[in-house]
C-alpha cells in the first residue's frame, strides 16, 4: 500500500514537472515568435 502511494505520489511529481516544463518551452517559443513577428528578435 505505501509502495503504491509513493509511486503515485512520483508519477504526480513527474506529471506536474513535465507540464511545468511544457509551459515554460510553449511561453518561450510564444516569446521568441512574437519578438521575430515583431522585427525585436530574441
Amino acid at each position: 500500500m505505501a509502495e503504491r502511494d509513493l509511486w503515485l505520489a512520483t508519477a504526480l511529481d513527474t506529471r506536474n514537472a513535465a507540464e511545468r516544463g511544457v509551459l515554460e518551452l510553449a511561453g518561450a517559443l510564444v516569446g521568441r515568435l512574437s519578438g521575430v513577428g515583431t522585427g525585436e528578435g530574441g
